[in-house]
């Protein structure tokens, strides 16, 4: 008889029996539950847990053993545990009781990270203070901030607890406490004393939303539109009738601008000069009008023509040189002349090679604005605004995505915007409000990542290492060897401050180790 003839006679002959089978298995007895019934049994065994003084036991136990020690990188306490927080203790748990069975003494020390940005907008919503911080004195709001951490962290405490985390409860590290905060300052002062700390205006990654600066790891990339224009800035007539005679000998009353190109028109107002390449090939074009001409990089003329639906009209063609020392008419402030310099960082593959520098609103224009000798001119406030010292007048008080629109119409009002139209690319928000930021010229504190080498003996500390996964190294490795400095000064109240000196009337800020020890203490 088959196999299946004998299975097929069995369940005939047990067809009225509810489990014709289970007398001819042999399985084994256990006392566990068939249902686990976690509501019952995990606040049972926590309580279990708690009463026998499991983690402290655990410590006597393997005390005097090897030591494994992992440390606790701290959730932040603004809200209940997350599917994020929660793995990451879990984890840590697995590992520290897994060590402890196999006979080591491991101590695991809770944090609580409580200062920063997220939890002062918390409280500043709270007070109903958004638009005015000023109208709550800084102690008090400091004060609102600490017991609003606090009060997470009570939470938070409890939220571990229940997840079954061993670890000492009594005793976490929390950033918030005066012995944490003067640890801070005191690496903070050792820092100074070794000369790495300065201050200084640079224009700097703003978010106008969060009203601080941002470091470079907290900028996120994002595609978004934004309005493309070619923005001409025309050269003085006497200055042009100079440098091209023989384009004015055919007409007399042509006036030869230079063609900018750029994504952000509200800083144009901010523009103290152009930026071309010191040893490329320009030409002037035929503008729209026989009145007009502009003058681009000779291998982008084609290019250029073709957007803007021009015949390519070629009036003459020079090397850059001959615009040295020369300067043009600001395309919407009257009476103001930006010179006209030169960078070899310009490029010759897109655009006019023709550049709009403003350093008071840009990273790289800063650099050639200081090597140049250009004045750093941001008058832009926190909040995203123009300040009073803007010109044209009229943007003063205005926010610059409405100063965007208004800058347009007016170099169309004047003529001199020769083209516009828009594109999608990507430009640098904020990770935490994710709004697109703006670049101001403000005085900042950084940490010098060029002294004593310590950018080389970095790199040589990231060899030592073990990474888990092992394309980590190379992440720290390319983060660390593209950094020059470190911007370390937020413009907010719920920290640990720069422990510095600053006059009131002039805004000299004095730094001293001997100080900075004392104010630590």
């Amino acid at each position: 008889m088959s196999n299946f003839a004998l299975i097929e006679g069995m369940l005939m002959d047990n067809q009225d029996k509810k489990n014709p089978f289970q007398n001819t298995m042999t399985l084994p007895t256990t006392s566990f539950a068939i249902r686990a019934n976690p509501h019952v049994t995990e606040p049972a065994l926590l309580a279990r847990w708690q009463a026998e003084g499991l983690y402290e036991k655990s410590l006597i136990k393997n005390k005097g053993n090897k030591e494994f020690i992992l440390h606790d990188g701290p959730p932040y306490a603004n809200g209940h545990i997350h599917l994020g927080t929660s793995l990451n203790k879990c984890l840590k748990d697995f590992v520290c009781k897994s060590k402890r069975m196999a006979g080591y003494h491991v101590p695991l020390v809770l944090g609580f990270d409580c200062h920063g940005l997220p939890i002062e907008l918390k409280v500043t919503a709270e007070l109903g203070i958004e638009k005015d911080r000023s109208s709550v004195d800084p102690v008090t709001f400091k004060k609102q901030c600490r017991a609003y951490a606090q009060r997470w962290i009570d939470i938070q405490r409890e939220e571990f607890k229940d997840l079954g985390v061993v670890a000492d409860y009594t005793k976490p590290y929390v950033t918030m406490e005066p012995v944490y905060e003067a640890s801070i300052i005191r690496a903070f002062g050792k820092f100074v004393a070794d000369g790495y700390i300065e201050r200084k205006g640079k224009t700097v990654p703003w978010c106008s939303s969060c009203q601080t600066v941002l470091a470079g790891a907290e900028i996120e990339y994002q595609e978004r539109k934004d309005p493309s224009c070619y923005i001409l800035f025309p050269l003085d007539h006497a200055v042009a009738k100079q440098t091209f005679p023989f384009i004015y000998e055919k007409n007399a009353t042509i006036t030869v601008n230079v063609l900018i190109w750029t994504t952000t028109p509200w800083t144009i107002p901010l523009n103290r000069g152009v930026m071309m390449h010191p040893t490329a090939t320009y030409v002037v074009l035929q503008g729209r009008t026989e009145q007009e001409a502009f003058i681009v990089a000779k291998d982008l003329a084609d290019k250029i023509c073709a957007l803007v639906e021009l015949p390519k009209i070629v009036l003459c063609e020079f090397d850059s040189i001959v615009l040295a020392n020369k300067k043009l008419n600001h395309p919407c402030v009257d009476g103001l002349q930006v010179p006209i310099i030169f960078d070899l960082s310009v490029s010759l593959n897109d655009g006019t090679a023709c550049v709009h520098t403003a350093p008071g609103c840009g990273p790289d224009d800063y650099i050639v604005g200081i090597k140049n000798g250009l004045e750093i001119y941001s008058p832009l406030a926190g909040d995203g605004t123009y300040t009073k010292d803007i010109q044209p007048a009229e943007l003063s008080g205005m926010n610059i995505n409405d100063g965007q629109i208004w800058v347009m119409r007016k170099l169309a009002e004047l003529n001199r915007l020769f083209y516009k139209t828009s594109l999608r690319h990507s430009y640098p928000h904020c990770w935490r409000c994710r709004n697109g930021l703006m670049f101001r010229a403000t005085d900042q504190w950084f940490c010098s990542l060029q002294k004593n080498a310590i950018v080389d003996r970095v790199l040589e500390q990231i060899q030592s290492i073990d990474f888990v996964p092992e394309w980590g190294r190379q992440r720290l490795q390319a983060f660390v060897q593209s950094r020059t400095e470190w911007c370390i000064s937020r413009q907010r109240q719920w920290g640990v401050p720069i422990t510095a000196l600053v006059c009131t009337k002039c805004q000299t800020a004095q730094l001293d180790a001997a100080f900075i020890a004392k104010v630590a203490d």
